[in-house]
């Protein structure tokens, strides 16, 4: 199966997450916002929904709980489908 950016999912789609794009040489607020969403819980072989997308937020399930994910995050956001 390839790996594809959360952004390209559409509604009611369901994926596996692979990997967050963190660059460890790179302190910016994407880095920053994306080492959160790994503190929240967001690890690999966790399972994803996409519940909503808008022209800049993402609105995904997670652990039963909803999260809206702005979409230049999310594109650093790499999933599986199942």
């Amino acid at each position: 199966m390839c790996m594809l950016p959360l952004t390209l999912l559409k509604i009611g789609e369901k994926a596996e997450l692979f990997k967050l794009g963190i660059k460890s040489d790179i302190n910016d607020g994407i880095n920053e916002n994306l080492f959160r969403l790994c503190e929240m819980g967001f690890k690999s072989g966790e399972l994803v929904e996409i519940l909503q997308t808008g022209d800049t937020v993402i609105l995904i399930k997670i652990h039963n709980s909803r999260i809206a994910i702005s979409r230049q995050i999310a594109n650093k956001i790499y999933v599986r489908k199942i």
